[in-house]
């Protein structure tokens, strides 16, 4: 039933693309595998860094560590916003 479900949702998503030029645009956006692997990449980056979290720490590692949260947390936002804009709310 899921899968049914998923193909139904796909060809929907497809006929939207068809449609309209900026849905389209994002669409292929988020099925390109290199859109694919860098948000891979990205995760496994911030894994890797909260990974490196210790105590005690320096306040100059520390700073440097919120710099970095805040530029993937900004990627992820960026990365949500297109997928939002390539699958609609549905």
């Amino acid at each position: 039933m899921d899968e049914i479900r998923r193909i139904k949702n796909e060809k929907e998503m497809e006929i939207r693309a068809k449609n309209s030029l900026i849905y389209n645009f994002f669409f292929k956006l988020i099925n390109a595998k290199w859109f694919n692997i860098s948000i891979r990449t990205a995760i496994i980056a911030n894994t890797l860094l909260m990974c490196l979290d210790r105590y005690p720490i320096s306040s100059e590692e520390t700073a440097n560590h919120e710099i970095a949260n805040i530029i993937f947390s900004a990627f992820f936002l960026f990365e949500m916003l297109i997928k939002i804009a390539g699958m609609s709310f549905k």
